[in-house]
């Protein structure tokens, strides 16, 4: 099954409280989830108790997510989630905190030319196939209860794109495990950690502007990886 919410481009349809549940009921069931050219007011997570765990505790979510060229105008809230389908949030704003801190992908991640108006959240995340945050924007906003702004701390990565993403906020990726990298044209405008993170088979820096100190002390390259651009 698929819930399906389309509006057009220019003419974008409002999701309120009475819409938002049918979401959250949808993603219960299993169902697929292709919402395009909206406005979601309110808040979009999930509800762990009420999902299947897989065996590390993480709640499954079955269908594939779609929420593309929208806006969330609340919290978004997948925390420890496990996306078994293709998760799609390209070209989506949010508005508030974007938490998937310990998500599992095991497909396709697209967040390419979204926006995170405010705290977001990656740490501990596992991409097992590719990530895509080509052009991304990561805004400077009020700290999110201290923790970093853009926050990828011991992520881990099989393939990931950053090409021209736009960091105006703090990110950190200390920790993160990277297979495939690509950070070209990519401008960070605070502080950018790569402390301790480990890079297996080819990471492109080229092009990168780095407008405060980049951290890349205790880095660890594996002994065939191809680092380009630094």
């Amino acid at each position: 099954m698929v819930l399906k919410l389309h509006a057009e481009r220019g003419n974008r349809k409002k999701i309120e409280a009475d819409k938002i549940l049918r979401i959250h009921e949808a993603i219960r069931e299993g169902c697929d989830i292709d919402i395009r050219f909206a406005v979601i007011e309110g808040d979009i997570y999930i509800e762990p108790a009420k999902l299947e765990k897989d065996a590390d505790g993480k709640a499954i979510i079955s269908g594939r997510i779609t929420i593309r060229e929208s806006e969330i105008n609340g919290t978004t809230r997948f925390l420890g989630a496990r996306f078994e389908q293709e998760a799609d949030f390209a070209l989506t704003r949010f508005r508030e905190i974007a938490d998937f801190e310990g998500a599992t992908f095991r497909h396709i991640a697209k967040f390419n030319s979204s926006t995170f108006e405010a705290g977001v959240s990656f740490r501990k995340a596992d991409f097992r196939q590719k990530a895509m945050f080509t052009g991304t924007r990561f805004r400077e906003v009020a700290p999110w209860e201290g923790n970093l702004y853009a926050d990828y701390v011991e992520a881990n990565f099989g393939k990931v794109d950053f090409s021209n993403a736009s960091f105006k906020t703090i990110a950190s990726f200390t920790k993160a495990r990277f297979v495939e990298a690509i950070f070209i044209s990519a401008r960070f405008e605070q502080a950018a950690a790569f402390t301790a993170a480990s890079f297996e088979r080819a990471v492109h820096f080229g092009g990168v502007d780095f407008e405060k100190p980049g951290h890349f002390g205790e880095v660890k390259l594996c002994e065939n990886t191809v680092l380009k651009g630094l």
